[in-house]
């Protein structure tokens, strides 16, 4: 098995490959790096390791077999009124991780009208949808899809409801929209997308101050868990510090969570947790592969996901199309098989245990 230390050295590979701008995306109107200005602002705050080291390892040591975890994802674009392909994708990557690496139970939280784009798009990672609050919990392999109301009102009661009910370790949120300072959910571009979304900054304050562990994954500032680095989303983006409604305070989040990940596309953050938790564990089949990816995004596509800026249901992410997602996951999968079996071989080759 791989010392921590080790494991560390590939971490750093591991963020290294999920903040590289390949899809010049903000490439176009952002005068600086956005995401490594993030990335490096939300590191050292966390303590000066690779962050995909420090969530997975805070995982890991929290969360014991048949513990529930909180997943969360859903961003609606305000001129298609559908969610994107990104999110969804790292949620069902994450509760495969979850089920096979440490035995916990998954409850998928979203908005209204988007649990079966959540349940067909988990389903193909091989876990099995259970409806209903009864009896998830009760044996692995099942998964089921809640949602949190738009009222914030009714946000706040249910919050305390699920979290009251489920006693989640993880709360954990990949690309949801977060609230600015006046309470105001945003799109990257400015404009005030409040009346599409469920209150999750609600829930994930009440986590916190349960003292459960909650994670948000962003890739522009505007997401659920940047308030940590809110200084930073507001000083280097064109909109972080003044957006297009009639609030006038920015896209920025203001809501922080324990740990935040900023990243190019946010599910190549949950990717990068999820190859630290595989060699945290020491076991491959936590980390899937490019082929399953294909078939996530797929499937995440034909069931109403799209991908901006074009605006079409096609398994692309933030417009880099399927294949290239895949190439990143199986870069990932290399890196940690790579570890976990070739290293052992070389040890024990070293050891005099193979005929030389």
């Amino acid at each position: 098995m791989n010392t921590l230390e080790e494991i560390k050295l590939q971490a750093e590979e591991i963020d290294r490959l999920m903040t590289t701008n390949i899809t010049s995306k903000y490439q176009f109107n952002e005068k600086y790096p956005i995401v490594p200005l993030m990335y490096q602002a939300a590191r050292e705050r966390s303590g000066g390791d690779p962050l995909t080291y420090t969530v997975a390892k805070k995982l890991i040591d929290t969360i014991e077999p048949g513990d529930t975890v909180f997943l969360t994802s859903g961003f609606i674009f305000y001129k298609w009124r559908l969610p994107e392909t990104d999110g969804p994708p790292g949620v069902a990557a994450l509760a495969r991780a979850f089920d096979i690496g440490l035995d916990a139970r998954v409850i998928v939280l979203t908005d209204p009208g988007l649990e079966k784009m959540h349940i067909d798009t988990i389903k193909i990672t091989g876990l099995h949808y259970w409806e209903g609050e009864e009896e998830v919990l009760k044996q692995n392999r099942r998964f089921t899809v809640l949602t949190l109301p738009i009222d914030r009102e009714e946000a706040k009661k249910e919050s305390i409801r699920l979290l009251d009910k489920f006693k989640p370790k993880v709360f954990f949120s990949i690309e949801k929209p977060g609230e600015n300072v006046k309470g105001v959910m945003h799109s990257r571009v400015g404009v005030d997308i409040n009346f599409l979304h469920g209150k999750f900054d609600e829930m994930a304050k009440a986590a916190k101050e349960r003292g459960i562990i909650t994670v948000g994954i962003g890739d522009g500032g505007n997401e659920l868990g940047m308030g940590g680095i809110r200084d930073v989303v507001e000083k280097y983006t064109s909109t972080g510090a003044k957006c297009q409604c009639p609030c006038k305070s920015g896209v920025a989040s203001a809501t922080e969570l324990d740990y935040v990940i900023p990243t190019s596309i946010s599910n190549w953050g949950a990717y990068g947790v999820e190859a630290c938790m595989a060699l945290l564990l020491d076991n491959v089949e936590v980390m899937h592969d490019g082929e399953m990816e294909h078939r996530v995004l797929t499937k995440n596509a034909e069931s109403g996901a799209l991908s901006g800026p074009g605006g079409y249901c096609v398994p692309m992410v933030d417009s880099l199309p399927s294949k290239y997602n895949s190439m990143f996951v199986d870069f990932l999968k290399y890196i940690v098989d790579s570890r976990i079996i070739v290293t052992k071989t070389f040890k024990d080759y070293h050891a005099g245990k193979h005929a030389r």
